[in-house]
């Protein structure tokens, strides 16, 4: 059985995360390299790849055992997690 994210605590960080994004900047690298892989993504036509990231990101914030590489709690591996349900 993969972790089980608690999604108030979910929701609480990203409320926070995105109240402090309005008054803070973020680190230009992070900047720069999410915009140039939403690029890549849109030219790819695969703008799923880029909703992923968020929430592969998202999960890792909230969890810190989450393994961003382990998407789907069958896999049976240390921090495995349902992207999938994270997600909705």
């Amino acid at each position: 059985m993969g972790l089980q994210l608690d999604k108030k605590a979910a929701t609480e960080i990203l409320l926070r995360e995105a109240q402090l994004a309005e008054t803070e900047d973020a680190p230009v690298e992070w900047v720069e390299r999410i915009k140039r892989f939403s690029e890549i993504a849109k030219e790819s036509g695969v703008l799923t790849h880029v909703a992923f990231l968020g929430i592969a990101i998202h999960a890792k914030a909230t969890d810190c055992r989450v393994d961003p590489f382990s998407i789907k709690t069958r896999s049976k591996r240390p921090g495995a997690y349902s992207a999938r349900s994270f997600g909705d």
